[in-house]
């Protein structure tokens, strides 16, 4: 009996028994270089990432752009700060992949313990419909304190399903500035209810159809 508390006791403490009850949620801050694909559409972002909210950099065609991803106010904004416009968006915008906020409400299996980018994660198995719709089916890596290093899956939201590969590199876990999460005050602030769907020129790509935000780069 007392050989059997003990084994019970460590599986309860070890991170495979752990991580049993699902996958965690994000609950960790750090800074990360962070590489998005959509159905093979590539882009690498600075990131910094506090309890689910997400602020991403990048520099694409010459244009510096940010995005901010509030699952708190369930609202995300793309930002252009050299024309002084930021676009509102659903938090569920296909351009910015799956809500990784939400994954940890999604079946999600143990299949392990691995290393990824220096660090100690647990491969998951996820699959799942969420609760505002749409759903996610594939693999994550996570940290026990919820940093997503790797998500690899589909992504469906009604409409055509993603293909999704999201990888973290160079993380540097430690405290975020609050105020990196805010949008900044000055800021032209349109949606696409306001602009009848219509996007701005300067959201517009010529590759992209109309009506359809450049969210390709945050």
């Amino acid at each position: 009996m007392r050989r059997l508390a003990i084994l019970v006791a460590v599986l309860i403490l070890s991170p495979i028994g752990a991580a049993a009850a699902g996958l965690p949620p994000q609950r960790a801050a750090y800074a990360a270089d962070q590489t998005l694909s959509l159905n093979g559409v590539e882009l690498t972002t600075a990131v910094n990432h506090l309890r689910g909210m997400e602020r991403r950099r990048a520099t694409a065609d010459g244009l510096f752009s940010i995005v901010l991803i509030r699952p708190d106010k369930g609202k995300a904004w793309q930002i252009q700060p050299d024309m002084g416009l930021a676009l509102e968006l659903p938090i569920a915008a296909p351009e910015f992949g799956p809500d990784l906020s939400a994954l940890h409400t999604l079946d999600a299996e143990p299949l392990g313990r691995e290393t990824v980018a220096g660090l100690p994660v647990t491969k998951y198995r996820v699959q799942g419909a969420f609760a505002e719709g749409g759903g996610f089916d594939g693999q994550v890596w996570s940290t026990d304190d919820g940093i997503y290093v790797r998500v690899e899956g589909t992504a469906t939201d009604g409409g055509e399903p993603q293909a999704v590969r999201l990888t973290l590199g160079n993380v540097r876990i430690g405290p975020q500035e609050l105020a990196f999460f805010e949008l900044p005050q000055g800021l032209k602030v349109m949606s696409l209810d306001v602009i009848e769907g219509r996007m701005p020129p300067a959201f517009q790509q010529p590759d992209l159809p109309p009506g359809r935000p450049a969210a390709r780069q945050p």
